[in-house]
Formats: structure tokens, C-alpha cells, sequence
């Protein structure tokens, strides 16, 4: 039996993650073959130095209703958590699934996470690996681990794209869900901060 290699994910460059602790992907998209942008939303973390949390699994700030209520007011950028705005240009293919289990966004057998700079070591304490988690994202300002990658040798992306070399497989992963898009790159922007 042939083992199938796994997809090798690349940590985008940028200075927030996606938040794990709160459900608030949202995905757009059109079909139509004029507006073939694809934008993802969702409530990053930015690494601030007053803001770091003691768990990077549980948000600070009080997030009482959707960032996407039309009665929530943003403030201007630069807080510990904004709502974010990633923008595809000219996607190809887009789909948002359910996370693989409670604990993993997708299947640990398909991928390669080596490439995460920063990752916890064998008998190492969770608070030691957090410390310097942080520690190397406020000194980088990039942070180590986004929750956002480009999937190298990907399968799906051979599936619509063919060897097109012009455009990248994305990975996006959420608390209940994670993105996926085909597209000819990317941009984000801060949409405000969260209240």
C-alpha cells in the first residue's frame, strides 16, 4: 500500500492570529465570474504587550455579540483584538468545512505543520512554550503560528488548478471551521477594534 505524502503548511507572514477561541469565521464569496474575489473575516488577536493572554486559547476581550452585529461599533485599528478582513484576488475554488475533531482544525495525517517555527518540544511545560511563544512574536512582530497557511504541494489545489503556478492553496483555520481557497494571492486589512 502506497503511503500518500502529506501537504506541507506554511505559516503566512503577519502580525495577529486568527482568534481560537471565538466562532466568528465568515466566508464570501460569488459565482459570478465577474467578482471572483473571495474575502474571509474573522476576529484576530494582535500581539500587543499590555495584551498578551495567559492562554491563547481563551480571549480577553468581552465579545458579547458578533463583530458582525450592524449595531456593533468598531474602534480604529491598533487594539489586542480587531476584526480582520482577508481579501482573495481572482479565486478559483472555495470551501469552508467543519473542523476534523474538537481538537484539530483538519486532519493531522494530511498535513505537515514542520514548518511552524515555534512549536512545543517533548517534556517541555505548556507555560515555558507560551512564554516563549509570545516572546518571540512581540520581539518578530510576526507572529509563529497565524492559524493562516499556504499549503505547499497541495492535492486539491492540483485537483482545480492543474501545475498552474500562479496561484496558492490558503488555509485558514477557525474554532469550528477552517477555509480553504484557491487564489492568485491575498491581502488583509483591520476592520476596526473590538469594544
Amino acid at each position: 500500500m502506497k503511503v500518500r505524502q502529506k501537504q506541507l503548511v506554511v505559516p503566512v507572514r503577519v502580525p495577529w492570529m486568527i482568534d481560537p477561541a471565538t466562532p466568528c469565521l465568515r466566508l464570501s464569496a460569488s459565482e459570478s465570474a465577474t467578482d471572483s474575489a473571495v474575502e474571509v473575516k474573522f476576529i484576530a488577536h494582535f500581539a500587543l504587550e499590555s495584551s498578551m493572554p495567559h492562554d491563547l486559547g481563551h480571549t480577553e476581550a468581552a465579545i458579547s455579540c458578533s463583530p458582525y452585529d450592524s449595531n456593533k461599533k468598531l474602534g480604529p485599528a491598533g487594539g489586542p483584538y480587531q476584526l480582520v478582513r482577508v481579501r482573495f484576488a481572482q479565486g478559483i475554488a472555495v470551501r469552508m468545512l467543519p473542523n476534523h475533531s474538537d481538537d484539530e482544525a483538519v486532519d493531522l495525517d494530511e498535513y505537515d505543520f514542520s514548518k511552524l517555527s515555534h512549536q512545543i518540544q517533548r517534556g517541555q511545560q505548556i507555560e515555558d512554550w507560551l512564554r516563549d511563544f509570545q516572546n518571540e512574536w512581540l520581539h518578530s512582530g510576526i507572529c509563529p503560528n497565524p492559524k493562516m497557511y499556504e499549503v505547499k504541494d497541495s492535492f486539491w489545489l492540483r485537483e482545480v488548478a492543474g501545475e498552474s503556478k500562479e496561484v496558492g492553496h490558503y488555509l485558514l483555520c477557525g474554532h469550528d471551521a477552517h477555509v480553504e481557497v484557491v487564489a492568485k494571492d491575498w491581502e488583509w486589512a483591520s476592520e476596526g477594534s473590538l469594544r
